[in-house]
């Protein structure tokens, strides 16, 4: 059986300069940027917000949380617009989210949930 060092072999051929900008490559490689949006693609949020709220239906939104994408299922429980917030029910969670923070909202129609519990 080969027993290999792997990068322990190579590190001491490395400057420590080199050792620096390569974990600095590693963790900027797992940042990603946050998503612009443009005036039409804040409208569409705002109107699937407001049609999830009054029909109270899942969705899927997606936020942008310390340089990561993240998605949350759930259902809208409270806009709350003095602190630009959205109240997100998860099961017995509630989850609140800025609104600068949602890149995307999509509703789920029932159809997709009943597969999902078969």
């Amino acid at each position: 059986m080969i027993h290999d060092r792997g990068k322990r072999k190579w590190s001491s051929l490395m400057l420590p300069e080199h050792v620096e900008m390569l974990q600095q490559f590693y963790t900027n490689d797992t940042k990603k940027q946050k998503p612009i949006l443009s005036e039409d693609d804040i409208n569409d949020l705002e109107q699937t917000l407001q049609q999830a709220v009054i029909t109270k239906q899942q969705v899927v939104i997606t936020y942008y949380k310390n340089d990561t994408l993240y998605e949350s299922i759930g259902t809208i429980h409270a806009l709350l617009p003095l602190e630009k917030k959205i109240a997100i029910r998860q099961d017995s969670i509630t989850l609140q989210l800025y609104f600068q923070d949602v890149t995307a909202i999509e509703i789920i129609s029932d159809s997709v949930i009943r597969k999902s519990h078969e």
